[in-house]
């Protein structure tokens, strides 16, 4: 697996930039070079800078799930994992608790990387 891995990553060895939260999700990059993220167990949003430095943006998040920069999706449970796919890659499929369900998006996403 790690072969065909190779083409796609740099390094199959990820290099860790914090430690010590609850259940982290929802990565989310900014230009800057922060990256916000959720402690899902803390309830709170984090922000991890590049000097190293996490600072809590918002507590009591209901175990919010993931960072959006445009709008936040109301779904019935909450969503622990998403992918595009689709034809043009405009269909993005989730997965809230124990179902499946799909957005239609305007903006293609990054879809799966075929051999």
């Amino acid at each position: 697996m790690s072969e065909n891995l190779s083409t796609l990553l740099r390094s199959t060895e990820p290099t860790v930039l914090t430690t010590g939260w609850g259940r982290t999700e929802g990565p989310l990059w900014h230009a800057e070079g922060s990256v916000t993220f959720v402690d899902l167990a803390g309830s709170r949003l984090l922000r991890w800078d590049p000097n190293g430095q996490v600072t809590v943006v918002r507590e009591q998040t209901g175990e919010g799930n993931g960072c959006a920069l445009i709008g936040i999706v109301k779904t019935p449970e909450v969503v622990r994992s998403l992918a595009f796919g689709g034809p043009d890659f405009c269909t993005l499929y989730l997965t809230p608790g124990g179902s499946l369900a799909t957005l239609e998006v305007t903006t293609p996403g990054i879809g799966a990387w075929r051999a």
